[in-house]
């Protein structure tokens, strides 16, 4: 996918296995759709090709889709954890997540995004980290970081929304948003 920025060509690669990744951080690609580190033996996620991602500040995208739960009912428990841990641990070594599903494939709907967002609270990030996944982290990784991504009416600033301000500005979602602990 080309997209292109203000600056430079942003480039996204779509890539689950190891080589296609390997092969994506060579390419200098700005993004990672998907990156499940399988291969032949399993899950395995490689720790140089992980700190190469975190220093080009390459972002990842999981992809996980509202129904992250029934994926991990369908996988298998034990499975689907060893695939989120490998994420957890790209998150712990630097690498930049971003948000968003999958298009085209069965139970990837669009309407309903906080339980996308509910798998990012499953891994470990803090309702802040999530409301900035969600808002500017991702926005300027597509480099659409100038035009969208922030709420400066609510805030007052050109940054990340705070927490208080995505919670006044999603009425309809609050009880799902409590779920997240972004009740005040």
């Amino acid at each position: 996918m080309f997209h292109t920025g203000v600056a430079r060509a942003v480039v996204a690669a779509h890539a689950h296995g190891i080589a296609g990744i390997g092969a994506a951080v060579e390419a200098g690609v700005s993004r990672i759709e998907h990156r499940t580190w399988i291969d032949q033996g399993g899950f395995r996620l490689l720790d140089d090709i992980v700190d190469e991602i975190a220093a080009r500040a390459i972002a990842v995208r999981p992809a996980a889709g509202p129904d992250w739960r029934g994926f991990t009912e369908r996988f298998g428990h034990e499975r689907a954890e060893e695939m989120f841990d490998g994420i957890r641990r790209m998150r712990e070594r630097g690498v930049r997540l971003l948000t968003g599903t999958d298009a085209g494939v069965s139970r990837a709907v669009f309407d309903d995004f906080v339980s996308s967002l509910e798998f990012f609270a499953h891994l470990g990030c803090t309702s802040q980290e999530i409301v900035d996944l969600a808002t500017c982290e991702t926005a300027e990784a597509l480099g659409l970081g100038k035009v969208t991504g922030s709420l400066p009416r609510l805030t007052g600033r050109r940054s990340c929304c705070p927490v208080g301000a995505a919670w006044a500005a999603v009425p309809p979602a609050r009880g799902r948003l409590r779920a997240l602990g972004y009740a005040r």
